[in-house]
């Protein structure tokens, strides 16, 4: 189960200073949220670049494990990319690329359980003509994706879910079959029109947003339940192509910088040095609420990058903890469900009732997130009240001064959930004498693969 140790926070002056360096920096993700939408958009366009922060030699770290996979992928079906120091350029598109000798074999496609892996890729395959399988977790599998296997066969391809026992172990698929397209639901004044619902997640539409061009429809997404931000993001990207763009910026992942502004509250000052910033992820919201709460002075100092003349593309971040105004706070998940685990371990070292409401969606993420923080919540002795008719959870807490710190060594059996296993992580080190250990530790990958460096340069 690969346990890993943490140590414990090492109590400081809060007045002592911490810095992720610019040789830091350089370990640190992407947005997975924005590097998948690119890369998708790219893949059908001849020439596009997707430019990162530093060298792709890096890559390993800067890149989800969701990422690399959907890079196997595009292996596979025929894609080609060069990486140079800048980034990423294809060399060629889809379905363009497709090798159509053996036409009628399946093209096997592993993918396991990334959201965006799986829906935006299966999307794309729509536009080729080879049939594909992608072989994906159970978990995954038992995620939503009726609605878009739906709109997909409305568009003209045969997509089936399947489970079959191979040796004794069964395996689970999403296989597709690009058929010639029909035609969609409806038409309005002549254009091609599809609905999706979003009431489970955004990522149906922005799946097939990101192939609209090529299959010259119009989306309209319906009962859009809140993450109005990440279809704010697919629209930017997919304006790109439309705008005949050449390239696109990469920017750092904003839910994974949520976990370093939680150790630079809780430890006192915080600099970060070279990292940009990107206020369309909805995560970015974090930040919002450390200024409108006062928990910190923020503030944020364009700065040069030494690969790049984009002095107001890179920023210096630095936090100046006010820890005396660390009070509760409220705030739904509709709009940043990715955020919410960070935010419950922060409102443990919080003075007063800190409240989350609309927590309905974290249930279908890669664990059940309301479950997985009711039992975090009760292994770190932390009160808390939850009501499963709102889907609301209470977190009742403490400021750090004041925290009451476990004296044993803590196990924390994480399910296989990056985000569940990071905030265990965050406890780990914050809320107890002695630190403990974290199982699963090598899911972080799936989001941001070198977080257990960062959290061993928090002092």
């Amino acid at each position: 189960m690969d346990f890993i140790n943490i140590s414990p926070h090492i109590q400081k002056n809060r007045q002592d200073q911490f810095k992720f360096s610019y040789e830091d920096m350089k370990r640190f993700p992407l947005s997975k949220s924005a590097l998948n939408r690119a890369l998708i958009l790219g893949a059908q366009w001849k020439g596009f670049k997707i430019l990162f922060p530093y060298s792709p030699k890096y890559s390993s770290a800067i890149m989800s494990t969701d990422t690399q996979l959907l890079l196997q992928s595009f292996e596979k079906i025929g894609l080609r990319l060069m990486f140079t120091e800048e980034g990423v350029e294809f060399l060629n598109s889809f379905p363009e690329c497709e090798n159509m000798t053996h036409s009628k074999e399946v093209i096997p496609l592993i993918t396991r359980d990334g959201g965006t892996t799986n829906r935006f890729l299966l999307a794309l395959l729509s536009l080729g003509k080879r049939i594909y399988r992608l072989e994906v977790s159970a978990l995954m599998y038992s995620r939503p994706m009726d609605d878009l296997i739906d709109a997909l066969s409305a568009l003209g391809s045969d997509v089936q879910k399947k489970v079959e026992e191979q040796d004794g172990v069964q395996k689970y698929f999403f296989q597709i079959d690009p058929h010639q397209e029909n035609s969609p639901n409806q038409i309005h004044n002549g254009e091609r029109v599809i609905e999706i619902r979003c009431d489970k997640t955004t990522q149906f539409y922005s799946a097939l947003k990101l192939i609209s061009a090529k299959k010259q429809i119009r989306v309209i997404p319906t009962e859009v339940s809140g993450s109005q931000k990440y279809l704010a993001m697919t629209d930017h990207l997919e304006s790109i192509q439309r705008k005949g763009e050449s390239h696109f910026f990469a920017p750092h992942d904003m839910s994974s910088l949520s976990y370093l502004l939680v150790m630079g509250l809780l430890v006192g000052n915080l600099t970060i040095d070279r990292i940009q910033l990107d206020p369309l992820q909805a995560d970015y919201a974090f930040l919002d609420l450390i200024q409108k709460n006062s928990w910190a002075e923020v503030k944020i100092s364009p700065t040069e990058h030494p690969h790049f003349d984009q002095v107001n593309t890179y920023q210096t971040l630095s936090l100046k903890t006010r820890p005396n105004n660390f009070s509760a706070f409220g705030v739904s998940a509709l709009e940043y469900p990715d955020l919410i685990p960070t935010l419950v371990v922060f409102s443990v070292f919080v003075e007063g009732e800190s409240v989350f409401y609309d927590l309905k969606n974290l249930i279908y993420k890669e664990t059940d997130r309301v479950m997985e923080l009711r039992k975090l919540l009760t292994l770190f002795r932390v009160r808390h009240e939850y009501d499963e008719q709102t889907y609301t959870l209470k977190v009742f807490g403490n400021t750090p001064d004041q925290h009451e710190l476990l004296s044993e060594e803590i196990v924390y059996h994480a399910p296989e959930d990056h985000r569940m296993i990071m905030a265990g992580s965050l406890l780990l080190k914050f809320k107890t004498l002695n630190g403990g250990q974290v199982s699963h530790s090598g899911h972080v990958k799936k989001s941001f693969p070198e977080f257990f460096y960062f959290l061993r340069r928090c002092p």
